[in-house]
């Protein structure tokens, strides 16, 4: 039985960032990419570094992909990282969300403008 949901603001601002505007972003694949990565699903999950690509984690079942939401990285050569047309996707989706505390809606829109600054 899941716990009760606690959303937080969990995406990293420390991630290298991939600009290149010819590289397609998949929403579903990269959340893909990233919760497989991260062992999320299996006995050992790393909520750590899952959610790092995400806006948004539910601290109290990080075991389950669904603790996962507004992807806006990708895994990309090996390697996590923040992704041009992930963060563009991600800041359409979070104006739509609701149901959240402005101090997390803050956040949120914080670590989205941290990475506008490194748009060319």
């Amino acid at each position: 039985m899941a716990n009760p949901s606690q959303w937080v603001p969990t995406g990293s601002y420390n991630l290298p960032f991939n600009d290149n505007p010819n590289d397609p972003y998949d929403t579903l694949a990269a959340t893909k990419r990233m919760l497989t990565a991260a062992g999320v699903g299996t006995n050992s999950p790393n909520h750590a570094m899952a959610s790092k690509g995400f806006l948004l984690s539910d601290v109290a079942n990080t075991g389950t992909p669904a603790a996962y939401k507004l992807p806006f990285g990708d895994i990309v050569k090996g390697q996590l990282v923040a992704h041009q047309k992930g963060l563009q996707t991600c800041a359409a989706n979070l104006a739509k969300t609701t149901g959240l505390s402005p101090g997390v809606m803050d956040t949120c829109k914080s670590i989205l403008a941290h990475y506008a600054t490194m748009a060319p």
